[in-house]
């Protein structure tokens, strides 16, 4: 372990740290990089996987996003900046204006979208008990979601401390010197804390605080591994799924080579299909595309939402023409007389 990371001193036992450059070092083997393009909060897993990119002497450019919704995000966007350099790293600081609907959605969508116009490869700090939290959440929506440590979609995002716990992030920082708790620091460098953490009106936060230690109670020990693994399992399926997806950057999709794959292939390959033609999949969407295959009586375009929405824009459809699925537009929606 070096003794300091850029300005940094790094204590003399880290376990935490260590443990995120083993999984660091995990990862690289399969997947390896020169130059990480990293997505950073300035928060503790961020940061952690941070000063194990640099532990193992990688020139990490750090991402920035500023989404302009925190009252202070000037002041936090500069001081992730500055532990990012204090730390070695590169930095390149991204301001984004969020979509209507959701702040939480809104915000996820902006960042990806950001983070695709730099590099098609990012690194992310998540974690096992991430990975747990977002198995619930998918549940709750009825849809049993998981993390990949590669997503290979429009946007390849790695995870190499997927199988980390967050208590080892958080160790990894105070090893820095850095208080994951208050976000307290040295030599005025400090973390971000989160406020939408522990803010129960989110509903990840919820699950965080209330769920989790209900279901511990529950069983009797910490629920986070069992959740994990369930989720692992669901990320190589899906992983195995998406191998089985034709290609969906196509123009249009012929309905005969649709209509030949197993019901779980079509859906997927319809969520896709709308992702890489600018549209955002909704389970009511899927579905009502997936019937333009399976049980078409006539039945005319299916509107679906495009994943960045403008004002007086075109709006996105769906539609059976010819024995084959075409994306199309529809005209602007005129307001409703008064």
């Amino acid at each position: 372990m070096p003794a300091h990371i850029g300005q940094l001193a790094v204590a003399y036992d880290a376990p935490g740290l260590n443990a995120c450059r083993r999984a660091v070092r995990a990862h690289l083997k399969h997947h390896p990089h020169a130059r990480i393009n990293l997505g950073y909060s300035g928060g503790p897993d961020s940061t952690a996987l941070l000063a194990a990119l640099l532990a193992e002497n990688l020139t990490v450019r750090a991402i920035i996003i500023d989404h302009g919704i925190h009252p202070e995000h000037a002041t936090i966007t500069a001081t992730a900046r500055s532990l990012a350099e204090a730390l070695g790293a590169q930095t390149h600081t991204i301001a984004v204006t969020l979509a209507a609907g959701s702040q939480e959605a809104a915000a996820r969508e902006a960042r990806y979208t950001a983070f695709a116009a730099t590099s098609d490869h990012i690194f992310t700090g998540h974690t096992l008990d991430d990975q747990a939290e977002t198995l619930l959440l998918g549940l709750l929506r009825g849809n049993a979601t998981a993390m990949q440590p590669v997503s290979n979609h429009q946007l390849r995002i790695h995870r190499p401390l997927l199988g980390i716990r967050r208590a080892d992030t958080h160790n990894a920082c105070r090893e820095l010197g850095l208080d994951p708790d208050t976000g307290a620091g040295v030599n005025g460098h400090r973390l971000f804390i989160d406020p939408t953490n522990t803010d129960t009106d989110y509903r990840r936060a919820d699950i965080r605080q209330r769920l989790l230690p209900l279901l511990a109670d529950i069983i009797g020990g910490d629920a986070a591994p069992t959740l994990a693994t369930a989720a692992d399992t669901i990320a190589a399926s899906n992983h195995l799924i998406d191998t089985l997806t034709p290609d969906t950057r196509r123009t249009h999709l012929p309905i005969r080579e649709l209509a030949a794959l197993p019901p779980v292939v079509l859906q997927r390959t319809i969520a896709q299909f709308l992702i890489h033609h600018g549209a955002k999949p909704t389970t009511g969407s899927i579905h009502q595309v997936t019937r333009l295959v399976t049980d078409w009586h006539g039945q005319g375009a299916v509107a679906v939402a495009a994943a960045t929405p403008t004002l007086g824009g075109d709006r996105l459809a769906v539609a059976r023409n010819s024995g084959k699925l075409e994306m199309s537009t529809l005209p602007p929606a005129q307001p409703r007389p008064t």
